[in-house]
């Protein structure tokens, strides 16, 4: 997977996107999360934390890469553009305060997956015309990983998502499996989710669930 073309078609093709965070994962590593999702059926994984040195960080993304290059996932890293140039990830997740679209792209070159979280969908509508491969509508609910930002709810996620022209989406925030059912009667096809999948016992039965659930619930919908 080095082209952009490539790296999108995977992306479109996962229906459960794991992101990472210590500090929710019941005492284990990163490194070790990133082990159980590698045997699951799911091929992306975000790398995300908030706490990092630049060295560590640095090191924890070169790990990242080397076992996502090995069992071919996509390796998108949280925030930070050089690191991800630098370990050769197949992309980056920017939030709205961190680096503008257009500077990532131009660090980051054409064959890079560039997405962005987005609350409103004025925000969705400027991060496709600035280039965005995706975005991310969130937090769909409360959660403890952006304690002061007010949930959207799951009827927002139709209203933006509908400013789109052509680029996928993903939902985020506080997502259980219970809410599942409203997700995708709500349009949602793609679920990013962090303690869902980091405070699992066994996280690579628990994601093959999740996909299987998902897969049940828009087959239904059809």
């Amino acid at each position: 997977m080095n082209t952009i073309r490539e790296r999108i078609a995977v992306f479109k093709k996962q229906l459960i996107y794991p992101v990472t965070c210590e500090e929710f994962s019941l005492g284990r590593k990163d490194e070790e999360i990133l082990m159980e999702v590698a045997q699951s059926k799911c091929k992306i994984i975000q790398l995300r934390d908030k706490n990092y040195s630049t060295e560590n960080f640095l090191s924890k993304a070169i790990f990242f890469r080397k076992i996502t290059k090995k069992n071919k996932m996509l390796l998108i890293i949280n925030d930070n553009v050089e690191i991800a140039k630098k370990v050769e990830a197949d992309g980056v997740h920017l939030g709205q305060t961190d680096k503008k679209i257009n500077l990532a792209r131009e660090i980051l070159g054409k064959n890079y997956i560039i997405g962005i979280s987005c609350h409103n969908k004025f925000h969705a509508i400027e991060a496709e015309k600035n280039g965005a491969n995706y975005i991310n509508i969130g937090p769909i609910y409360a959660t403890n990983t952006k304690k002061n930002v007010i949930p959207l709810g799951e009827d927002k996620i139709m209203a933006i998502s509908n400013c789109l022209q052509k680029i996928p989406f993903t939902v985020m925030g506080g997502i259980k499996q219970k809410h599942f059912p409203q997700l995708i009667n709500s349009g949602a096809r793609q679920l990013a989710m962090v303690t869902e999948i980091t405070t699992k016992e066994n996280i690579a039965h628990h994601i093959n669930l999740l996909i299987a659930d998902v897969q049940n619930l828009v087959q239904k919908k059809k």
